[in-house]
């Protein structure tokens, strides 16, 4: 008597898939008949529901996990497929691939390319396969008659659905299906798609229209409309593409948390629902219904409730990283570590503990037992109405006359063209509160990109006045200070080179990094005998193998032509000359 699950006061649970290993990330075919699953976190298996068998489709050595839940597969419309990521070649890469749920067969490399694939999909109809690569789109299709299909304009494909339509009809009538002058009404059946496993490569063609930066993308029910949900500085997108004509819109814009953390890695999904008319869309643990017809965007409001028993919690956790170290530390001696030990020792802690920062600390010093790198935990408790203080980007002293500005900080929001503050100037007043004996955190919370006065006074004492500024947040003011910090260092190596060395800072290991270091060693730096090369606390990334090259050029000839000067040589992309590598036990 109960239609809908999420409204039912009757449940009964029951055990699927029993054994003895790992199981992860269950998927039911679309006929509802199989359940793809992975086993020990990057075998595929498909059990089949009424033969109660299992066959792996997919050998765990052609994956990696690095976290749980990492693994990409998703089924065919018609349930005879699978489209998978998987490694290939002894390339750390992924490629797309397709396998057959029956087992039978080896797994189709439909990628073959050095780039890193993900996110593979089926169009609504199975006719093509999309996945991401990079900041764009790309899908293989089928066969090659889908590609035609593809191919058509408008009015080519609108003629040929015309005629199509016709030709069902006339089947229709023909068969004489017809009851009480009403057509039946059954449900369609999905029909399995012909694949064609040669010039793959032919048959790859690009969606969007334009970079971007991609979470999540789904079809229409007819294909001819690509759904994309992108994420930009301050909101998130949804945008609808009409492959065929080659036009984007953008359906809504959803504001996006200010000052998100680095370390802040929600899951992004994009839906479509049955009718085809609304798309669902979770960003930031939050669920969002959008209409297509007029792109009205409604909050799914979800609700519930549980008890929590803390010790039992921190239990619970405390097996979860013993064990995930045991089955996935990289390699299965655990640096000869008496891991089993370690489990007792830390565990008899845990009835003593009472808040998440001991926990995880106390995680930390269990997982430093094993000696290895880029292993910690940790905790950082968030509020939506919590503190928020604003920063002024000065150094200060406090005295009994208020704050003694020592240093504005260059780019601060005190460091304006019109502003008189200087060192010596002190600050009296906040928002007509003393800052003489005041806490001027307290003063400047809930403050951050709000008009604040200041009332000031000269170093003699003769003037005061008032300025407006804006506070920055704590993520502002330490980038600032990490550019002071370059700066200060670069002043430093030119002064004790004789400006002979030039200095560069890698702030990570990622492209944005690159492109600063770049421009700087082959720009200002370029007629300086060496570089100095800094990468104390960077925030980590893979670029190493890029920086090796940049670094590691060797000059094979010069450029020269009469009253030509500075003409340069090749490699003109690459460092040629002699380089300093400064380290510490922050390099990530």
């Amino acid at each position: 008597s109960e239609l809908y699950f999420f409204a039912s006061t009757k449940l009964r649970e029951r055990v699927v898939i029993e054994n003895d290993f790992n199981t992860f990330q269950p998927s039911y075919s679309p006929d509802g008949k199989k359940i793809a699953y992975l086993k020990e976190r990057t075998e595929l298996v498909v059990y089949d529901i009424s033969k109660k068998s299992h066959t792996t489709v997919l050998e765990g050595e052609r994956n990696i996990s690095y976290v749980d839940g990492d693994q990409q597969f998703i089924w065919s419309p018609d349930s005879l497929k699978l489209a998978v990521v998987f490694l290939d070649r002894d390339l750390w890469s992924g490629e797309i691939g397709i396998v057959n749920a029956d087992g039978r067969g080896e797994v189709i490399n439909i990628t073959n390319t050095g780039a890193s694939e993900a996110s593979p999909k089926w169009s609504s109809k199975g006719e093509m396969i999309s996945w991401q690569v990079q900041n764009e789109l790309q899908a293989l299709f089928m066969n090659k008659a889908g590609l035609d299909e593809f191919n058509l304009t408008k009015e080519e494909f609108d003629l040929l659905k015309k005629r199509k339509e016709k030709e069902e009809k006339e089947k229709s009538s023909e068969t004489g299906d017809k009851k009480n002058g009403e057509e039946k009404k059954e449900e369609k059946k999905i029909e399995p798609v012909k694949f064609e496993n040669e010039y793959l490569d032919r048959r790859i063609v690009k969606l969007t229209l334009n970079p971007a930066n991609i979470l999540d993308h789904t079809f229409s029910n007819d294909d001819e409309t690509l759904y994309i949900l992108t994420m930009e500085p301050s909101e998130y997108k949804v945008t609808s593409i009409s492959l065929r004509e080659k036009k984007d819109k953008t359906i809504v814009s959803i504001p996006r948390p200010r000052n998100q953390s680095w370390w802040y890695r929600p899951n992004f999904q994009l839906v479509l629902d049955k009718p085809g008319t609304s798309l669902y869309v979770l960003t930031d643990k939050k669920v969002s219904k959008i209409t297509l017809a007029d792109g009205k965007r409604q909050p799914v409001n979800l609700s519930a409730e549980f008890s929590v028993d803390s010790i039992d919690e921190k239990k619970y956790l405390f097996e979860f990283v013993w064990k995930t170290v045991n089955d996935k530390f990289y390699i299965k001696e655990l640096h000869n570590v008496d891991w089993k030990k370690y489990f007792n020792e830390y565990k008899q802690f845990i009835p003593h503990i009472n808040n998440n920062y001991d926990f995880t600390e106390m995680l930390s010093e269990m997982l430093g037992e094993l000696n290895a790198s880029h292993t910690g935990s940790g905790y950082i408790h968030r509020e939506s109405m919590g503190d928020d203080t604003g920063r002024l980007g000065i150094f200060y002293t406090i005295s009994e006359k208020g704050l003694v500005v020592d240093e504005v900080i260059q780019g601060s929001p005190l460091d304006k063209a019109g502003s008189r503050i200087k060192p010596g100037v002190i600050i009296e007043k906040i928002d007509g509160i003393t800052t003489a004996g005041n806490d001027i955190n307290s003063i400047l919370n809930r403050k951050v990109g709000k008009n604040v006065r200041l009332t000031l006074r000269s170093s003699t004492g003769l003037d005061k006045w008032d300025e407006i500024v804006k506070p920055i947040n704590y993520r502002a003011e330490f980038d600032l200070l990490y550019d002071r910090w370059v700066e200060k260092n670069k002043k430093r190596v030119d002064e004790l080179s004789n400006n002979r060395l030039g200095y560069v800072h890698i702030k990570g290991m990622n492209s944005a990094s690159f492109k600063d270091v770049y421009n700087d060693i082959l720009g200002k730096y370029n007629d300086r005998e060496g570089i100095v090369i800094d990468t104390r606390f960077n925030g980590g990334g893979w670029l190493h193998n890029e920086l090796s090259i940049l670094f590691g050029g060797k000059s094979y000839t010069r450029y020269t032509h009469r009253g030509v000067k500075n003409f340069g040589g090749d490699p003109n992309n690459q460092w040629t000359k002699k380089s300093i590598l400064v380290v510490n036990e922050g390099n990530y």
